[in-house]
């Protein structure tokens, strides 16, 4: 081999080299699109997944407020998944009435439903697919998303599950300060709306003598007790962990 040869496939190899460097910065350069687009796909999904878990959410106290009235659970459901969306989801189509779906103990319901699964999308087919910026280098101008989240009502099976509620002091009054031709005059009932006896109203206080002592939380409006309160009777312990005590 003479000279000449020889340094002209040193030349032919030293342009392979440059090929190959071009194509490895290519190849860097597409990866580090593909993780730019990865991450923005990742916190936007992130954004449906928080929409979809408060919309469940709501979803299950609204079948506590409304029961059967299921249109009614449905417009809370939607209401909540829309204010956790940026407009970028275009919340009035990334989550639909269609996305909602009623179950009761995880068998599809909608005479008596427990949960409530709500999913929330970002779809070519709705017109709000996630717009790629570097994944159109190897054609792909848009990705889908969704999230799916479901939350039920259940019993309340341990003290941690109960509201804290305070029981009235204890306190004495005259049942006769009232008109005796009045339906409140000695009827063995302090009566909130008679100013007579609510004047005589003698707060005492429980003292170690009234351990043990039976008390009687009154049911009805809150609005007619002393002091207003959110009070509500249940049977408990629910009919799936034992024998219910009426009104505990």
């Amino acid at each position: 081999m003479n000279t000449t040869t020889a340094q002209s496939l040193y030349h032919n190899e030293h342009g392979t080299s440059g090929v190959i460097l071009a194509l490895v910065l290519a190849t860097l350069a597409g990866i580090a699109a593909l993780a730019l687009d990865l991450g923005a796909m990742h916190v936007r999904r992130s954004s449906l997944q928080t929409s979809a878990d408060a919309a469940a959410l709501a979803g299950a106290n609204g079948l506590i407020s409304y029961g059967s009235d299921l249109p009614k659970v449905r417009n809370v459901i939607l209401e909540y998944a829309k204010a956790n969306l940026d407009s970028q989801d275009q919340p009035d189509i990334a989550v639909q009435s269609s996305d909602i779906t009623f179950f009761r103990d995880g068998v599809p319901d909608t005479s008596a439903p427990n949960q409530v699964e709500v999913t929330v999308r970002r779809a070519l087919a709705r017109g709000n697919a996630v717009s790629l910026s570097f994944g159109r280098v190897v054609d792909v101008d848009t990705a889908e998303l969704s999230a799916k989240a479901r939350a039920g009502v259940v019993s309340a099976a341990s003290s941690k599950c109960l509201k804290p509620w305070s029981v009235a002091t204890k306190f004495t009054w005259d049942d006769y300060a009232d008109s005796r031709w009045s339906d409140n005059y000695g009827n063995g009932v302090l009566d909130v709306d008679s100013s007579a006896e609510m004047a005589t109203v003698v707060v005492q206080g429980f003292a170690a003598a009234d351990l043990g002592a039976t008390v009687v939380l009154k049911v009805g409006d809150p609005h007619d007790t002393i002091v207003p309160s959110q009070y509500n009777a249940i049977n408990y312990p629910p009919l799936n962990k034992g024998v219910p005590s009426p009104g505990a």
